[in-house]
């Protein structure tokens, strides 16, 4: 006969009891000194297996330090089964720069707020001055979701500002000149449209 369940209810810890809160968690990318000091080796083969055994080939893409998949063997960098072992990872030193397919959006919206001939953000010098205030301001630099928000509008500032006048420009002067004129008279234009 199987034991009987207990009829007390469950323990509630309280905060104050357990003596330790999580004050925030962030989230971001790694750097490449930190991938490489936390990998276990860095892959230089593309071959899985050696023949005719179906041996992992060591520093390769299944090499067994990075956790196995079969029942029969351990993993070579913490001893542990299959079922057991949490799995490690590898690096591979890349010749090219690969863009981050999560920050390609981002990473476009940046470059169209850009000025291609002389790299100044497509912002009349005053606007530039608002939004890098906003930039600085200490709680922006922390709240990432405040800090996002800026960049946007940021983003459609310039944008709208580079449709305006097309900026083709032959020096930073130029450009920022015309672009403060394209940008007024569009915001005289939408202020007379309302």
């Amino acid at each position: 006969m199987p034991p009987k369940p207990s009829l007390r209810p469950r323990q509630v810890l309280e905060e104050d009891k357990l003596g330790k809160r999580i004050g925030h968690v962030q989230f971001g990318l790694m750097g490449n000194e930190e991938i490489e000091r936390l990998a276990e080796y860095e892959v230089i083969s593309d071959r899985g297996y050696e023949q005719p055994g179906r041996i992992p080939v060591v520093n390769g893409v299944l090499d067994r330090r990075l956790g196995i998949s079969d029942k029969f063997n351990a993993c070579e960098t913490c001893g542990m089964r299959m079922t057991d072992c949490p799995g490690h990872f590898g690096f591979i030193k890349l010749e090219l720069p690969v863009l981050h397919i999560g920050y390609l959006k981002q990473t476009v919206a940046v470059l169209q707020c850009i000025c291609k001939t002389c790299s100044r953000i497509l912002l009349p010098p005053k606007e530039r001055l608002k939004f890098s205030k906003a930039f600085m301001h200490p709680i922006t630099m922390v709240d990432t979701v405040r800090r996002g928000g800026v960049f946007k509008k940021v983003c459609a500032c310039a944008c709208a500002c580079a449709c305006a006048c097309a900026c083709a420009c032959a020096c930073a002067c130029a450009c920022a000149c015309a672009c403060a004129c394209a940008y007024t008279a569009m915001k005289q234009g939408r202020r007379a449209a309302s």
